[in-house]
């Protein structure tokens, strides 16, 4: 969001009541943060907004932090210390590495949907979703081998998808249907922001999660050349339990 001029000396004020209106939620159905970032492309004041249901938050809390007499104190493995969506997770990621690019698109390549952030002058500007992920490419394999789902993955997982084939080519079809959804998302924000005057090859691409890692997958995400794809850096002494709240 873009803070009106008038709206400064009240911001908080003003992002709830987008919050409230971008989500249709009442006050006590709704959770919400906001992050002020730096000035980009025509936004003078930019703030990046996140919204959630209550009840789902407090779902998380129960399903991480199971139930202890009102005497006990919570074990430090039973806090929960912060709730992050996977946009904002990635964001923070990345940017705890030593050079963290200026511009990349960060990519969690899930099971049956993927999340994609922005990064535009060192910060996160942008976080969406794109339906599908690897398990897409599982069930093509599956499908054009007439094999079972954990056979296909044992297929993957073992390399052991000829080059050549029906199912080279289900997988080669099923990746590149996935690849063209990222490109249109990626096109589409930029579309909506012509005076940076950026386009994809500004944008290094980096893959994360389990379904990152599957044998062959850099191979054909190789032969589609407009995105170019990278392994996810990895710090050498990250702290895992570090709070994301600084980045």
């Amino acid at each position: 969001l873009d803070l009106p001029a008038d709206a400064a000396a009240d911001s908080a004020r003003f992002l709830e009541a987008e919050a409230r209106k971008l989500s249709g939620l009442s006050e006590e159905n709704l959770f919400h943060a906001s992050a002020q970032l730096h000035p980009f492309g025509r936004y003078r004041h930019p703030y990046l907004l996140t919204l959630c249901k209550r009840d789902e938050i407090q779902e998380i809390i129960r399903r991480h932090v199971p139930p202890t007499d009102e005497t006990e104190a919570a074990t430090p493995d039973q806090a929960v210390t912060e709730i992050l969506p996977t946009g904002e997770a990635l964001f923070a990621a990345m940017l705890s590495t030593p050079n963290p690019p200026l511009n990349a698109v960060l990519v969690d390549l899930g099971a049956e949907n993927t999340v994609v952030g922005l990064l535009v002058g060192g910060q996160g500007v942008h976080a969406t979703s794109v339906d599908g992920g690897s398990a897409r490419f599982v069930r093509a394999v599956a499908e054009a081998s007439s094999c079972s789902i954990e056979e296909a993955e044992a297929q993957l997982a073992e390399h052991a998808r000829a080059d050549s084939g029906p199912a080279a080519a289900a997988y080669a079809h099923a990746v590149e249907r996935w690849y063209t959804d990222l490109r249109r998302a990626l096109s589409e924000w930029l579309d909506d922001f012509p005076e940076l005057g950026l386009t994809l090859a500004d944008f290094p691409v980096y893959l994360c999660v389990v379904g990152a890692t599957q044998p062959g997958l850099s191979a054909v995400l190789s032969r589609f050349g407009s995105l170019r794809f990278h392994t996810w850096p990895r710090p050498a002494d990250l702290d895992p339990d570090l709070p994301m709240t600084p980045y």
